[in-house]
């Protein structure tokens, strides 16, 4: 869902955008909550918050 792995088939939707063909907008409304803490020994909260 998130773009790493190219799809075979099917496709799925966030906020109405097709992740096949939307990606890019739906990168500018998607957050991260990591699940575990070794992210966050590499980089800064601030790193996360304001990536460009």
């Amino acid at each position: 869902m998130i773009g790493l792995v190219k799809p075979t088939s099917g496709t799925a939707y966030v906020h109405g955008m097709d992740i096949n063909t939307d990606m890019g907008n739906i990168y500018t409304n998607m957050g991260v909550c990591p699940q575990h803490e070794y992210l966050l020994l590499t980089r800064t909260y601030l790193s996360y918050s304001f990536r460009s």
